[in-house]
């Protein structure tokens, strides 16, 4: 018993030596290509062709990155190296690279072939510049990354999770600029790290995942593609789109599904810790249709449909269920133009606007300000014939002869009580036909009315997945 637990010890701590060495051996062989890498960088920069290859071969020696290659091929077609350049080249499409860099180093291969087969014919030097490769892009070496991780076999998504892993894990190859790295595998803990690619060095990462046992997955699915996904509350929002998967907490999950024009699919799932609850949702109804409004300035109209805001702003492409619709496109100071629709189902109904200014009320205004100073002086031309009217009472009360036919009071002068009382009718009169005027001058419709069509196109929802984007496409058919 004691002779079997001591070699259970020693096969352990043999292991244990045996693993730390090869990490330790994996670690020095990286940091060999990383100097090499980057000496080879600075060498290609320099114009020193054959010492960059022969640093690039070492990093390759080290780490042997498809990348490492390319780069000793680029490096010899800078020398102007053909044979050479070819023979690694072809390599590097042996290791079969992505499509889009495959495509590009073929042209390179098929440039350097005529070039040699050029040279060979004419009995030049194939080690000399050639027009066959002018034409070429000029050739770079790219930085590279490297992403690993323990366990290996992750998912690598670039930026995030909507769109199709980049690869898995171990992974090597060219980015620009600054990136989220997401690595993710079942069971473990997904990482996160924003890294930014250096054009003239070799960025490596490793991450170790940790085990994830106390969550579940949650598959979700639609017998309609691009369906809302609810859990919990559906006030916080929409989670994601059919098809969808993701980590949840185990315990029980109330989840709805739906669409623009569809009924509610509702259900509670009891999610399990490591295990993947799947749910198929069948929801009915009839497809949402869409209106499109666009048009000259529409990036400076607000958009209101059945009297409420639907886009502040043009363009707004947006969903709206089966039937008529009374559709306002408005913009201060213009016109608004103002239509109805039949929104069908699965149709995109295109509204397109065009606003005309409103037309100045100036000639309101100034009637406005000739009628109110019409009344301002028949008032005060009424209060002075009054006045004097009073005046003559007064006296005649008191006992005084009637006035004589000479008192300026009376007459026609320009103080007497008949001039004013006239002098207030007409002004009143005048007063009246200013309001009449101003009144018709605001209601009046004049200048060019804000103008509008309408297009009606049917539309239908496909699924689509590409090496960039999985979701739902649009096709239309006029």
């Amino acid at each position: 018993m004691k002779t079997r637990i001591l070699l259970t010890l020693f096969v352990a701590c043999v292991a244990l030596w045996t693993t730390g060495k090869t990490a330790h051996a994996q670690d020095e062989s990286l940091s060999r290509a990383r100097d090499a890498f980057d000496q080879g960088q600075t060498f290609f920069q320099a114009g020193k062709y054959v010492e960059a290859a022969e640093q690039f071969k070492t990093a390759y020696e080290a780490r042997p990155f498809a990348q490492f290659l390319f780069n000793i091929g680029a490096c010899y077609e800078k020398g102007n190296d053909y044979p050479q350049a070819l023979m690694y080249y072809e390599k590097y499409l042996g290791a079969k690279p992505e499509k889009e860099d495959a495509d590009k180093t073929q042209l390179r291969i098929q440039a350097l072939k005529k070039a040699i087969d050029e040279m060979k014919a004419n009995g030049t030097d194939p080690t000399q510049p050639n027009e066959a490769m002018k034409n070429l892009e000029k050739v770079e070496i790219p930085g590279l990354v490297v992403i690993e991780s323990d366990p290996q076999g992750a998912d690598i998504y670039l930026d995030s999770r909507d769109s199709k892993p980049l690869s898995k894990t171990p992974w090597n190859g060219s980015l620009t600029g600054e990136h989220l790295i997401i690595i993710e595998r079942k069971g473990y803990k997904p990482v996160e790290k924003t890294i930014r690619a250096d054009p003239n060095r070799l960025f490596y990462w490793v991450s170790s995942l940790a085990e994830e046992d106390y969550l579940g997955y949650l598959d979700v699915t639609s017998n309609i593609p691009g369906a809302d996904i609810y859990i919990d509350d559906r006030s916080v929002g929409v989670q994601g789109k059919t098809p969808w998967r993701d980590e949840i907490k185990p315990g029980k999950h109330k989840v709805w599904v739906t669409k623009e024009g569809y009924d509610v699919f509702e259900t509670e799932v009891d999610v399990i810790a490591g295990e993947t609850h799947k749910i198929s949702a069948q929801i009915e109804g009839d497809e949402a249709g869409y209106i499109n409004a666009r048009g000259t300035g529409i990036d400076k109209y607000k958009i209101v449909v059945d009297g409420k805001v639907l886009c502040k702003r043009g363009p707004c492409i947006k969903p709206l269920s089966p039937g008529k619709h009374r559709v306002s496109i408005r913009r201060s100071g213009y016109r608004s133009y103002n239509t109805k629709i039949d929104v069908q189902s699965k149709t995109e109904v295109t509204v397109r606007a065009k606003l005309a200014p409103k037309p100045s009320r100036a000639d309101a205004y100034v009637s406005f300000l000739f009628a109110a100073a019409f009344a301002g002086g028949g008032y005060y031309l009424g209060t002075e014939a009054q006045s004097i009217e009073d005046e003559l009472a007064a006296e005649i009360e008191a006992g005084n002869p009637p006035p004589d036919t000479n008192d300026p009071r009376l007459g026609w002068g320009l103080k007497s009580g008949k001039t004013y009382a006239t002098a207030a009718n007409v002004s009143y009169a005048l007063g009246g036909a200013s309001f009449a005027l101003a009144i018709y001058y605001a209601l009046r419709d004049k200048g060019k009315p804000s103008t509008g069509s309408r297009d009606i196109r049917a539309i239908s929802f496909d699924t689509q997945v590409t090496p960039n984007y999985s979701g739902v496409g649009i096709a239309g058919s006029f």
